[in-house]
């Protein structure tokens, strides 16, 4: 699933995100993490390893179980 809008806000919040996961690779030797984002009602799962990201789609965090 594509994760930022095609927005330039869009292009910068991906960036940050993938800032962050830079960081974590140059600062723990991992095989892999997750990351959560939660944008207003909605959260998204991210699974980081060496080949890339696998983002999920976007649900509602608060009604799914």
């Amino acid at each position: 699933y594509a994760l930022e809008r095609d927005s330039e806000s869009g292009t910068r919040t991906c960036a940050q995100i993938s800032d962050y996961a830079r960081l974590m690779w140059h600062h723990q030797n991992r095989t892999f993490f997750f990351q959560i984002l939660v944008i207003k009602d909605f959260a998204r799962l991210l699974r980081y390893d060496r080949a890339g990201v696998i983002v999920s789609e976007a649900f509602r965090y608060q009604k799914t179980p």
